[in-house]
């Protein structure tokens, strides 16, 4: 399912003659176009309904502060990976320059990227 819905209240009250704004949040976990509605029933207005047309975009990258080492020195940087996932996953690392960069794992905090 490549988006979830969540209730903070699954009920929204509407008063006489006036209108009210439910909020939805669309949270993507996967790239692509899908498609969605929100269905409101009543006994008194009826049902009703809203079809949602989704895009997750392909996230943009996040710059980090330029790294420099002398010749035959490092410089490392802590890069944070966060989960916002109700459980855990795997995050696959890809490096572009193997010969320059190394990662390593910090338990609980971040990845550390080194550049040799």
């Amino acid at each position: 399912v490549p988006w979830r819905w969540g209730f903070s209240d699954p009920t929204v009250s509407v008063g006489p003659k006036t209108e009210a704004c439910y909020e939805i949040l669309y949270k993507p976990t996967f790239i692509g176009k899908t498609a969605g509605k929100v269905v409101f029933v009543s006994e008194g207005l009826g049902e009703f309904w809203y079809e949602l047309k989704l895009n997750a975009e392909k996230p943009r990258p996040v710059s980090l502060p330029q790294m420099s080492a002398e010749l035959g020195k490092s410089e490392t940087t802590l890069i944070p990976v966060r989960n916002d996932l109700t459980e855990s996953c795997l995050v696959h690392i890809t490096l572009s320059n193997t010969s320059t960069l190394y990662c390593t794992v910090r338990e609980r905090c971040r990845y550390r990227v080194t550049v040799k």
